[in-house]
């Protein structure tokens, strides 16, 4: 199996191994169809990815909105010119948050919130993680992506059988067979 050639099942012990692993499932999950081999690697690596990050980034640590800010958009590929285009700001206003110097606004707030799934608590400075009512921290977010990603690709493989099962009844049809003779 070509995955775990490039990224052998291991526990997952520093960043880069992470980093690593997430391209895996990246790639793996950008594709349209998986062996079930596949999808058993991609299960037991996306397991590692988890575990690692639960010990790596305690859920009780306190982290600055900057901090939060960084992680979200590392996490959703979004760089400061693409995270300012969706808050509707330059990319000067962004590189000031993100330094710092400039503090969110109530909306832009209200709308990062949607943007990545999470609650609008994160972004209020040194606010636990674990006290957050009802927040899901952004692992815990992922976890559930997966597994819908996971539903879903089970989904599209039953509708593809099914679609093939009626294909091969359609050719077996007796006014096929005929229309074919005449």
């Amino acid at each position: 199996m070509k995955w775990f050639a490039r990224f052998p099942l291991r526990r997952i012990t520093s960043k880069e191994q992470n980093e690593a692993a997430l391209k895996v499932v990246r790639n793996m999950s950008a594709r349209e169809s998986l062996s079930p081999d596949a999808l058993e690697y991609l299960n037991l690596l996306t397991e590692q990815i988890e575990n690692f990050e639960k010990r790596s980034y305690s859920l009780g640590a306190k982290l600055s909105t900057t901090e939060h800010l960084k992680i979200m958009m590392k996490e959703h590929g979004l760089n400061q010119s693409g995270l300012a285009e969706k808050l509707g700001v330059t990319q000067s206003n962004i590189a000031h948050i993100l330094g710092g110097r400039q503090r969110l606004t109530t909306e832009q707030i209200e709308l990062l919130s949607r943007i990545f799934h999470v609650s609008p608590a994160i972004f209020f400075e040194n606010v636990p993680v674990t006290t957050m009512d009802g927040a899901r921290s952004v692992f815990e977010t992922r976890a559930q992506w997966n597994t819908q990603i996971k539903e879903l690709k089970e989904q599209a493989r039953n509708l593809v059988q099914q679609i093939v099962a009626l294909e091969e009844a359609s050719c077996q049809s007796p006014l096929l067979k005929s229309g074919k003779k005449g």
